[in-house]
């Protein structure tokens, strides 16, 4: 594909950051092998935790009459619903050491736990057998938590399909019997969310909806509903539901990294990149300060390396590649040794893992620079899968690049290598589901649960998923350049229903919509017209995907422009330039913009027609110009 205006952001502002420049400033290898793992703390070896003001104002009265247990509860369990699993560890720790009897204690310091799932399941199941143990000592409200959780450990089905299972009845009891109760409202809306399909809200996650509204029009300045409000819509059609909360929550809970962090998840759903912006860079530095403050690592405040993935992706929709390259150099540092920083699960992830940088130039389709970057990516022989989607990478940009260069026949190459790597690894996730299908179980094994060490290599799911939408672009991108149109969108389609299936992610999971790729190939079939309507079309799909994002603004300003109308072109350059009102100057869409915008005002101003040379130039600078 040839390396378009719109394609190209970091030609002009990244000079400065050339994969040298990039790799001196990185300090260490962009991608290096991973110490080996450490096991997780045991909660009673905890380093005692500081009193913490600024997290959330929920308050969970308990029996227990020591008023310093009841105050190390309730850091604890707002703790819990600010996703702060190390810190909420911490503060159960402690209400047990004023309380040793305090069962509830307990069973808080097993629910903080569980957010870790399977690295600590065996420290959660003892803390709530001590809880179990400890039940005479609990009153009737905090039996009922205390049932419902071994209900919920025990995984008991429901009885009849679409029925609650035993745990969710239990915490339906809880709320019945205690409707006061904002914890077990907040606990029950979490265990019926079920997310939302073809943009409806399924029937567990209406019912999350319905809690929740209630909590907040009783109680419009509860720090944990306005928390799960923002994650309850935020997937959905509409987001901006939510505005109220992320306008509020940062107040509520300002020295919380994850709460001063969840807002920017609205404001970019919602296109308000600068202000997303501000919640991303409020997160850093809430997080920074306390990771120097109580030197704590990366490993123990997963929001750190979360919320930087989310600000460099919000970086880019606003045209600022430059901040956003100053930020991936922290990205290898806010990773520790096991899953919880590294995020194998997440291919965005894996590919910083190869270089810190990388995503930018994906999401530029600066496909020379991709292959510049990954050159320099060694991922070590540990990390299989991590060396396989470094190979993958490689020959779609370089499938790209040949595409650049009219190269048709290696592309084809390029592409061929793509799908025959993207085969292997599909085997292999076959294989594994298959055997782990097969495996009987062992009636010797215990069933009581155990801390399970999670690795760190790149899943083989997320990777299939995102490879093979890169094999249908770069098979496209073959077929535009063969004439071969309907049959390029055939497989774009495809692609965009792909892009689709891997669903709701924060950041998005695939970097460079396939709309925008979709919309940049047409423009480049069409030679006489034709093909404006579904170009168009692309474009704007590609901006309810990525709201007010400068990229398919700028593409439908070209295409504004390819079609002659000044009026039209006028006002979607000027609607271009105050999306990316803060992009670095020097991105080569801006100086198109302004450059076109000038020529208009110096044809108005002088009414002559010989301005029209300057547009006729500025087209051509696109790449778009008709043959």
């Amino acid at each position: 594909m040839p390396r378009t205006t719109a394609s190209c952001c970091l030609a002009l502002t990244l000079a400065a950051f050339s994969p040298a420049a990039l790799n001196s400033q990185m300090q260490m290898p962009a991608c290096h092998a991973m110490p080996a793992q450490t096991n997780i703390t045991s909660p009673e070896k905890l380093p005692p935790p500081q009193k913490l003001t600024g997290i959330g104002n929920l308050h969970f009265p308990i029996s227990s009459h020591n008023p310093e247990t009841q105050a190390w509860f309730d850091q604890g369990i707002n703790l819990i619903f600010d996703f702060w699993d190390y810190e909420a560890n911490r503060a159960f720790e402690q209400a047990i050491r004023t309380d040793p009897n305090c069962a509830i204690c307990h069973w808080g310091l097993a629910q903080s736990l569980g957010i870790h799932n399977q690295e600590v399941q065996g420290y959660a199941h003892d803390e709530l057998q001590k809880a179990v143990a400890l039940r005479s000592h609990a009153d009737k409200r905090e039996q009922m938590y205390i049932d419902a959780s071994v209900a919920e450990e025990a995984d008991k089905p429901s009885k009849k399909k679409g029925e609650d299972d035993e745990a969710t009845v239990l915490l339906r009891s809880i709320v019945h019997k205690y409707p006061h109760d904002l914890t077990a409202r907040l606990m029950l809306s979490e265990a019926v969310q079920d997310g939302y399909e073809d943009g409806k809200a399924r029937k567990g996650t209406a019912e999350m909806i319905e809690l929740l509204q209630a909590i907040l029009k009783e109680k419009p300045d509860d720090s944990a509903a306005n928390h799960l409000w923002i994650h309850a819509v935020e997937a959905s059609p509409h987001p901006e539901q939510a505005l109220y909360s992320a306008q509020t929550l940062a107040d509520l809970a300002p020295n919380s990294g994850h709460m001063t962090h969840m807002p920017g998840h609205i404001f970019y759903r919602t296109g308000d990149y600068q202000r997303a912006q501000v919640s991303f860079d409020l997160s850093t530095s809430v997080d920074e300060a306390y990771m120097q403050a109580q030197h704590v690592v990366p490993d123990d405040d997963w929001n750190y390396v979360h919320n930087l993935m989310y600000s460099i992706a919000n970086l880019m929709e606003q045209g600022r590649m430059k901040q956003a390259a100053l930020l991936s150099d922290k990205l290898p540092h806010a990773r520790g040794v096991r899953a919880a920083s590294i995020y194998p699960w997440s291919t965005r992830d894996s590919i910083t893992r190869l270089n810190p940088t990388l995503p930018i130039a994906l999401r530029s389709g600066d496909w020379a620079l991709v292959q510049a970057l990954l050159a320099d990516a060694k991922p070590p022989a540990s990390l299989p899968n991590l060396q396989s989607l470094a190979a993958s990478l490689d020959a779609f940009a370089h499938g790209m690049q040949s595409i650049s260069a009219k190269d048709l026949g290696s592309a084809r190459r390029q592409s061929a290598d793509l799908d025959a790597r993207l085969w292997r690894l599909s085997q292999l996730l076959d294989e594994q589901e298959a055997a782990s299908k097969k495996k009987p179980e062992d009636p010797a094994k215990s069933t009581k649960p155990t801390n399970q060490v999670q690795p760190t290599d790149q899943t083989l799911e997320s990777m299939v998923k995102n490879l093979a939408i890169l094999s249908l672009e770069l098979r496209s991108a073959i077929l535009i350049q063969e004439n071969k149109v309907p049959d390029a969108e055939a497989l774009l389609t495809q692609a965009r229903r792909e892009e689709q299936d891997l669903g709701y992610h924060e950041p998005p999971a695939f970097i460079r919509p396939v709309a925008e790729q979709q919309a940049e190939f047409l423009m480049q079939a069409d030679a006489d017209g034709k093909l404006d309507g579904k170009i168009e079309k692309a474009w704007r799909q590609a901006l309810e995907d990525r709201p007010k994002s400068g990229f398919p603004l700028y593409g439908l300003a070209l295409l504004a422009e390819k079609s002659g109308d000044t009026v039209r072109t006028q006002a979607a350059y000027r609607e271009f330039l105050d999306a990316w009102k803060s992009a670095d100057p020097a991105l080569p869409q801006i100086e198109h913009a302004h450059h076109w915008l000038d020529a208009l005002s110096q044809q108005n101003a002088s009414h002559s027609p010989s301005a029209s040379t300057q547009f006729a130039a500025a087209r051509i600078s696109t790449g778009y110009e008709r043959q």
